[in-house]
């Protein structure tokens, strides 16, 4: 047992460096007894962080990056000297008699550091506990062995790749108090929950510690990040080109490879006081001349577009650009930015329609609070591909399917609501009475419950009301399916607005897809229909020199044409659980039903290791998020498979073997620069975005 006295603060700490208990006391008074008052603070750090790791070895090799590993230190990179064993030493000393424990770190596996041996060895011959965490990638049994000699525990980073097992039970197997630290997020929380349910960690270790980590943005926020590939613009000599996050950004030529900046996605909207500090608006100087940035002064919106024949997928600009809304010293990369100090900096953009003579109906908010249909779910939002590649995993299926650019849709057959129950004592107060759920059919826009089709965002949802009834008396009780609707209106109106293709700046775009792109999907808006008119019964008919009889005729008036697609189903009892039908089950439901659902591109599982034709040694550890991404880039792209007159949307990879529904979107360059054009149109705003934001659900 290790015994410091704190004389400063007036209390005695205790700690064993072999099981790593601990023990403070309370405040001693000037007789020398324990008051029972917690101390405040410590004369001297009793646990210290020592970052000792310059640079990665495995992150130079690209090993982290094969197997899935996502340094916040950049890693990959960066390739500063590890700190040397003096300066260790120099630490030490200081620390010696006052210090427990050293934790050490920095960018790299402490169990590379070229005197790791002497590291550990120093910590012990001082009295204070070394321990460190790593991802195990390069364990080996005399690593190993100076962990069970010097260190009080180990961590293993959870990655769940061969090597994590394989270090994890290397340490076990030599006695070593061994901990596992996990990451949670949005795309692991369940597995977490999963394995602390069904004992799913190692068997044998000493604690799970749960780590947080900061999300990446929509389009909604900003993300601290570094410029790669940086490179010479092809046409521009004062202009360079970089990525962020695999897209394609077009900079100054005063930007460093590797600089740390500040990029915003595509559909983000810059706040006020930043876009006029930064002179990112266009305005005109004193002689009336343009001057200043590029950006609309009203919208302030970020396009995807391009400049001189490049791709410009997004804005990068450097930190200094938040110099005055906070102190741009504490940002790290991988921090997500939306409002600094109270000043807006970025948020989601929404176009607002104007003057706009859209009646809003069906689907707003009813008189009184009971909802329509309590467990009619709204389908999630679907995230970004690119800011979610660490949500894959080896041994995932995946399947890839087609985006398509319609209106969203969902119908269930659930408990709706069918009216009131009023006892007497209502009747008296005058009280609306207790609500009446039974069996039935409902149906709904993204957000919205549509409790009847007139007016919305369209005008009229007739269109919507068509595809709906298609599933009375074929869905189950407690079914939902959801859908995607395209084409036109009844009123001859595509659903999705159209776009002049000239304005893209594409000669080879317009001469693949016309002047004009109209997202029809192979409907047409001069569609017809039979009908038939039971009025005319044993009646004799003319159609020129010929007369027959006939119990009723067939008629034909317009009905402009739009169609849907399947992509979700679920099941939900009356308790509200959700289960998520398998996409294979969907397809059959659907098959059952006479629906169609959404094209299927891939299927297949995420493999541990890939061996390369030209590889001459082991495998190589995939990266998982990588290895998708790669694939739905076969996809992505091109006319529409659907309707080949106009670019497709892109693809949606879905993680199928998760409880919840799991996918990612993935848009291609070509579509999203004509969704940016479309938004330019104030007539023609996104109507998914201005029906959520107009009706109230």
């Amino acid at each position: 047992m290790i015994k410091k006295i704190d004389r400063k603060n007036r209390f005695v700490a205790m700690f064993n460096p072999t099981t790593g208990f601990y023990a403070r006391s309370g405040v001693i008074d000037e007789n020398g007894h324990d008051t029972g008052v917690d101390p405040f603070m410590t004369a001297f750090p009793e646990l210290i962080d020592v970052g000792v790791m310059g640079h990665c070895v495995h992150g130079a090799s690209g090993l982290c990056f094969k197997s899935g590993v996502q340094c916040y230190q950049n890693g990959l990179k960066t390739k500063e000297p590890n700190m040397t064993l003096e300066n260790f030493k120099r630490i030490v000393d200081e620390c010696k008699g006052k210090t427990f424990q050293l934790a050490l770190g920095g960018r790299g596996d402490v169990d590379q550091h070229e005197n790791f041996a002497e590291i550990l060895q120093y910590c012990r011959e001082n009295n204070i506990v070394p321990n460190f965490t790593s991802s195990g990638l390069g364990f080996t049994d005399e690593i190993v062995d100076l962990c069970k000699r010097y260190c009080g525990a180990v961590a293993i980073s959870w990655y769940r790749q061969k090597h994590t097992y394989r270090a994890i039970q290397m340490l076990l197997d030599a006695g070593v108090k061994t901990n596992i630290h996990y990451v949670l997020g949005n795309n692991s929380i369940e597995e977490a929950i999963m394995r602390l349910k069904n004992n799913g960690f190692p068997a044998g270790i000493n604690a799970v510690i749960f780590l947080l980590h900061k999300p990446v943005g929509l389009g909604s926020e900003a993300n601290v990040t570094r410029i790669k590939n940086l490179r010479k613009h092809t046409n521009a000599d004062r202009l360079l080109c970089g990525e962020c996050f695999g897209n394609t950004v077009i900079v100054g030529l005063d930007t460093k490879p590797e600089e740390l900046g500040v990029y915003f996605p595509v559909d983000g909207k810059l706040g006020t006081e930043y876009a006029v500090k930064n002179d990112l608006l266009r305005r005109k100087d004193e002689n009336g001349k343009p001057a200043g940035g590029y950006l609309d002064p009203e919208k302030r919106n970020i396009k995807a577009l391009k400049l001189r024949g490049e791709k410009s997928d997004g804005l990068f600009m450097p930190l200094s650009s938040l110099n005055g809304f906070t102190d741009i010293a504490k940002l790290r990369e991988g921090d997500v930015i939306t409002i600094l100090n109270g000043v807006t900096i970025c948020e989601k953009y929404i176009p607002r329609r104007k003057n706009s003579t859209v009646v809003v109906g069906g689907g707003r908010t009813r008189k009184h609070h009971d909802p329509i249909a309590p467990l009619f779910a709204e389908h999630t939002d679907t995230e970004q591909l690119a800011y979610n590649l660490g949500a894959f995993h080896a041994g995932d299926l995946v399947e890839i399917t087609l985006k398509m650019h319609g209106t969203s849709q969902r119908t269930g057959y659930l408990p709706t609501l069918k009216g009131y129950k009023k006892s007497l004592f209502d009747k008296i107060l005058h009280r609306i009475g207790s609500p009446i759920y039974s069996w039935g059919y409902v149906t709904g826009t993204r957000r919205v419950v549509l409790d009847d089709f007139d007016g919305g965002f369209y005008g009229s949802n007739a269109f919507r009301e068509q595809h709906s009834k298609v599933f009375e008396g074929k869905l189950h009780k407690g079914e939902t399916v959801y859908y995607e609707v395209v084409g036109f209106t009844q009123d001859k109106q595509p659903i999705m607005a159209s776009c002049d293709n000239k304005k893209v700046g594409d000669k080879e775009f317009v001469k693949q897809y016309g002047e004009k792109t109209v997202f029809s999907y192979g409907c047409y808006p001069d569609g017809v229909k039979e009908v038939t008119n039971p009025k005319i019964t044993r009646a004799t008919v003319m159609i020129g020199d010929a007369s027959f009889t006939a119990n009723e005729i067939t008629e034909y008036e317009p009905a402009p044409q739009s169609d849907f697609y399947v992509y979700r189903m679920t099941m939900t009892n009356e308790d509200g659980d959700v289960v998520e039908y398998a996409p294979d089950f969907m397809r059959y439901r659907c098959e059952q039903m006479g629906v169609k659902c959404v094209p299927l591109f891939a299927r297949f599982i995420i493999p541990d290791y890939i061996q390369l034709p030209d590889d001459v040694g082991s495998p190589m550890a995939v990266n998982a998020g990588e290895y998708v991404k790669e694939i739905a880039e076969n996809f992505y792209d091109g006319a529409d498979p659907i309707g080949r007159s106009h670019v497709r949307e892109g693809v949606v990879c879905r993680i199928v073997n998760r409880p919840k529904f799991t996918a990612y979107k993935h848009k291609n360059f070509a579509f999203k620069v004509l969704e940016g054009i479309v938004k330019d149109v104030a007539s023609a705003p996104d109507m998914e975005e201005a029906q959520d934001e107009e009706s109230v659900a």
